[in-house]
């Protein structure tokens, strides 16, 4: 992995949220069918590409996506709850792997299947106002 892609920090501003609170991330790096692939099993959002680094920027454009977009529809801390996080206040907390492990089909399959690696990475969540 080069050092680019160790510190990928993303970052955004979205409509609604008028703060936001860093979480750290476990992303999934893999190979599937010749593409490269991080996922982030707590998110369920993935990003594609031919390197690692362009499926790391196809992540964070599908991230910002689904924050956007969830946001717009009111729904991102009810999503988060179904994932499995706590959500108290200031505080979010993802699910753990063995907890994802056993709900999370695509994960599953992954750390199953698959050769991956792990990179942790600190992303920010807006705290709706």
């Amino acid at each position: 992995m080069d050092r680019a892609s160790k510190n990928v920090h993303f970052e955004g501003k979205w409509e609604g949220a008028n703060k936001q609170v860093e979480v750290k991330l476990s992303l999934i790096i893999f190979e599937d069918s010749g593409s490269q692939v991080v996922y982030c099993p707590a998110l369920d959002v993935y990003g594609y590409g031919v390197t690692e680094k362009e499926a790391l920027d196809s992540f964070k454009v599908c991230l910002g996506e689904f924050l956007k977009y969830t946001l717009n529809k009111g729904t991102l801390h009810s999503e988060m709850a179904k994932m499995g996080w706590t959500i108290r206040k200031k505080k979010f907390t993802p699910p753990l792997f063995s907890k994802l492990l056993k709900i999370n089909e695509d994960f599953s399959d992954i750390f199953n299947n698959h050769n991956f690696k792990k990179i942790d990475q600190n992303i920010n969540i807006p705290i709706l106002a």
